[in-house]
């Protein structure tokens, strides 16, 4: 299943409007990673601040199924949501690794949640596989 599959999907399953969901896969394309919330609304063609209660609702929603993003504030609910969805479109939605399961040469000054983003590398490795 192709990302944006997956994250289209993922909206429908969590009942987001169209308008949710639009901010939401425009959100996290991995594309638009580094991208501000001002600058997507752009290209949404809507303000920054209809965009941010958007995004809102969205993390509100996921936090049913992903309660770790109760905790969060700021932009540590995209990394996290972000690592959520990650996780599951690779393989698993129970998959909640530790940080002992991280490898070892991965500093820990870096936290596993923002060790995403390689989507497409994968999909090659796994063909050349």
């Amino acid at each position: 299943m192709l990302r944006a599959d997956f994250l289209a999907n993922e909206a429908a399953t969590h009942s987001l409007s169209p308008e949710q969901t639009a901010a939401f896969v425009e959100r996290l394309k991995t594309e638009n990673s580094g991208k501000s919330e001002l600058n997507l609304a752009i290209e949404l063609g809507i303000e920054e601040d209809t965009f941010t209660k958007r995004m809102t609702a969205v993390y509100k929603k996921f936090a049913q199924s992903y309660p770790e993003l109760a905790t969060s504030k700021g932009r540590g609910k995209l990394e996290k949501l972000r690592a959520c969805l990650t996780r599951k479109y690779n393989g698993g939605q129970d998959a909640h690794p530790t940080i002992k399961e991280i490898h070892h040469n991965i500093p820990l000054a870096v936290p596993f949640e923002k060790f995403v983003g390689r989507e497409a590398q994968l999909q090659k490795l796994h063909q050349l596989l």
